[in-house]
């Protein structure tokens, strides 16, 4: 994907994005503020791949995503598995319709 942004003859700019993007990953597996969802929604789409994200980031080639996932994820976010998994995004109620213009739905 980054590969294709790059204009022909100025691919040091690719690696440049690539480390960009891998260190902004990393952040985003070992900070215990990031949600685990992100991995999960890969790990869901993509087995294979999210696998070997989880070896890249990681720097452990014998990691992998079925077997390790969900314990690495508990090990590095615990506060996500403290707590119930909750919506992100709240339903919108008739007053909030009605103030951005919306015409309210009946709510039962």
């Amino acid at each position: 994907m980054v590969a294709r942004l790059v204009p022909a003859g100025e691919e040091w700019m690719l690696s440049g994005a690539q480390h960009l993007f891998r260190k902004s990953a990393r952040e985003a597996m070992v900070k215990t503020s990031v949600s685990p969802l992100p991995f999960r929604r890969l790990a869901r789409r993509d087995p294979a791949k999210a696998s070997e994200v989880y070896r890249r980031l990681l720097k452990r080639p014998n990691v992998s995503r079925e077997r390790d996932g969900e314990l690495l994820m508990r090990h590095r976010k615990p506060a996500s598995f403290a707590r119930p998994l909750l919506p992100h995004v709240p339903p919108a109620g008739r007053a909030m319709l009605e103030a951005h213009g919306a015409h309210a739905v009946r709510m039962r």
